[in-house]
Parts: C-alpha cells; sequence; structure tokens
C-alpha cells in the first residue's frame, strides 16, 4: 500500500501494473478504490495546502514516525 501511494504521489501518477493487481488481489475492487480515493484525496490537499501557503502549525515538531523493518 505504501508502494500505492508512493506511485500516486509521483508527478505525474505511475502505478506499475503488477502492483495495480497485487492490490487488486489482496483488497478487492471496494478497497483498492478505496485506498486510491484516500491518496488522491491526501494529494490534493497537500498540493492545495501549498497552493495557498498554509504552513505546518507545530502540532508534531519534535516528533518521528518510526518505519517498519521490511526485512530486506
Amino acid at each position: 500500500m505504501l508502494d500505492f501511494a508512493t506511485a500516486m504521489s509521483r508527478s505525474p501518477a505511475d502505478v506499475p501494473d503488477e502492483l495495480r493487481a497485487e492490490l487488486w488481489a489482496e483488497l478487492g475492487d471496494e478497497g483498492l478504490v478505496q485506498l486510491a480515493a484516500i491518496v488522491a484525496v491526501e494529494n490534493f490537499l497537500g498540493r492545495f495546502n501549498r497552493g495557498v501557503g498554509v504552513e505546518a502549525q507545530g502540532y508534531s515538531e519534535g516528533a518521528a514516525c518510526l518505519l517498519p523493518d521490511r526485512g530486506d
């Protein structure tokens, strides 16, 4: 799902067919549509906020989100 979100967030968006098929098999039609919609909305909001000059409000300043070990 993170790879899907990353691919959708590129300009231009480029989701590999293999990734889409893998997620479709796991999530089904409804799940894939919901995932794509959420990623699209968040991308829209991020771009909109940049466009009108909205800046971070400092709620998470100094916080970090650790990424899980992918076992690579």
